[in-house]
């Protein structure tokens, strides 16, 4: 313990006398340059200092002071076509913008900036062949399967049955099921099936989950629906009623008066009140007549007398016998728009 108070004060002396010898060293490392920092921060201020010209080997200018912070850019410099600042992307990018809002991005190899030409100006880089609203849009760089939507839109499907459909992709409708939901491995086959199962106009196909729903009801104008990209639905195509199509060839038979879907009933009558009775040459100018006021819900006409036509008030799902009449029924009861 005594050696150690000892040893103390000259242990202290000795690291004082190198600490004072090592500033003395920095100070006259170089007292030259200290002196030409001063000028140079004098006449420019903080963060000059002086360098020498290496032909004299004499102080030649006074350039800023480097900053060990600032990294400088070997690949991919640009100038920011909006602001005119410098930047940089780095390897593997480079730098793209769009001609209108001058907004623009480093970009991954085979991709530019695509921007949307409507207020707030956007965009992003996208691949080629792509467009850009509120997201890269593909518009025909990717080939879609030649039997599948959305390259089948609006077509019509002849099936295996018979029976024909058009084909509307990322649309569901309302429109009653027939039956419960079966799956099946894709929308033609979900189509396929229909067209093989009787009283199946149409079909909506649940594309996330493989399902097809079976609809009892043709798709028309009053259909009610929405887009909706997990879903393609179809219709039968629902014949037009013929100018002179007669019974008893019509018995049974569904045809469409304006896009209206009716079922004709021949030799039969439609049983309820009047909703107005009215005079037709022929059965089907009385059917026309129903087809045009949305309050009738069925109408039939005396083929006997081929005159009288009554236009029905009540709906009813199926008429009864009635000697002397042919009828027809809607598929599904009409609401008034």
């Amino acid at each position: 313990m005594v050696w150690t108070w000892r040893c103390l004060p000259l242990i202290y002396c000795l690291a004082l006398c190198l600490t004072l010898l090592a500033r003395e060293v920095v100070s006259q490392a170089d007292p030259e340059q200290a002196e030409a920092d001063a000028f140079c921060v004098d006449d420019n201020g903080p963060g000059w200092i002086a360098v020498k010209d290496p032909a004299t080997d004499d102080w030649g200018q006074c350039v800023p002071k480097p900053d060990p912070n600032k990294k400088t850019c070997f690949v991919g410099r640009y100038v920011d076509a909006k602001t005119g600042e410098k930047g940089c992307c780095g390897k593997g990018k480079s730098y793209s913008f769009g001609p209108i809002s001058k907004e623009g991005a480093c970009c991954e190899k085979d991709s530019t900036f695509k921007e949307f030409d409507v207020p707030p100006k956007q965009g992003d880089c996208c691949p080629k062949g792509n467009t850009w609203t509120a997201g890269c849009k593909d518009m025909g760089s990717f080939k879609y399967p030649i039997n599948d939507c959305p390259v089948i839109n609006r077509n019509v499907r002849i099936t295996p049955s018979g029976p024909q459909y058009d084909l509307f992709c990322g649309i569901q409708t309302e429109r009653a099921d027939l039956k419960p939901a079966e799956p099946a491995q894709s929308f033609l086959a979900c189509v396929d099936a229909c067209g093989a199962t009787p009283g199946c106009y149409g079909v909506d196909f649940f594309k996330p989950d493989k399902l097809c729903y079976f609809k009892s009801e043709y798709m028309t104008p009053s259909t009610g629906g929405a887009g909706n990209d997990d879903v393609d639905s179809a219709s039968m195509e629902c014949e037009e009623l013929g100018d002179a199509e007669p019974c008893p060839s019509l018995d049974g038979k569904v045809r469409c008066i304006d896009s209206d879907p009716f079922r004709f009933f021949c030799g039969k009558a439609v049983w309820g009140e009047n909703l107005v009775a009215t005079t037709a040459p022929t059965l089907n100018d009385c059917m026309k007549q129903c087809a045009a006021n949305t309050k009738c819900q069925g109408a039939d006409w005396n083929h006997q007398d081929k005159s009288t036509c009554g236009l029905k008030s009540e709906y009813k799902s199926g008429p009864l016998e009635g000697p002397g009449y042919h009828g027809m029924v809607p598929l599904k009861p009409r609401v008034e728009y």
